[in-house]
C-alpha cells in the first residue's frame, strides 16, 4: 500500500510522541515516496519483500526483535527488507544530530549509510542489481 505524506504526517507524530523520537522534518514525504516503490517490482525488486515500519509497536517490535543497537538510540527504523535473521532494517541514524543519515543494520552492525534520504533515495531509484 502506497502511503501519502498526509497520512504519514499523523502516523510520524503518534510515533515521535509514543517514543519520544524525533524524525526529520520532511520525514513524510520521503517516507511517502519509498513507500511507492517498496512491495513493488520496480527497480530491479529492491524491496520486493519489505515492509514499512510505520507505527509505534512497528518500531517497538523491531527494536525487540533485533535488541542494543536499537534500543540504545543508534537506529530509528522505517524500513524492514527480509524476516529472518539476514533481514536488514534501514533506518535513520540517530547519531547524526540532523536526522538525514540513512543506514542499513543487518547482522548486529551497521553496514551501510547514506549521508542523507536524497541520497538514499537515488540509490534506491539508481539501483543495479548486478553492481
Amino acid at each position: 500500500m502506497q502511503l501519502t505524506a498526509a497520512n504519514l504526517d499523523s502516523a510520524i507524530s503518534a510515533i515521535e510522541a509514543d517514543l519520544g523520537v524525533r524524525y526529520p522534518i520532511n520525514a513524510s514525504q520521503f517516507l511517502a515516496d519509498l513507500s511507492a516503490i517498496v512491495g513493488t517490482p520496480q527497480h530491479h525488486g529492491l524491496f520486493k519483500d519489505a515492509c514499512m515500519l510505520i507505527t509505534a509497536s512497528d518500531i517497538v517490535a523491531m527494536h525487540d526483535e533485533l535488541g542494543s543497537p536499537l534500543v540504545n538510540g543508534y537506529l530509528l527504523p522505517f524500513l524492514q527488507d527480509g524476516t529472518d535473521q539476514l533481514s536488514r532494517v534501514y533506518g535513520y541514524d540517530l547519531a547524526d544530530s540532523e536526522r538525514q543519515r540513512v543506514a542499513v543494520y543487518s547482522i548486529h552492525t551497521i553496514v551501510h549509510d547514506w549521508p542523507s534520504q536524497e541520497a538514499f533515495l537515488h540509490w534506491v531509484r539508481t539501483f543495479d542489481p548486478s553492481g
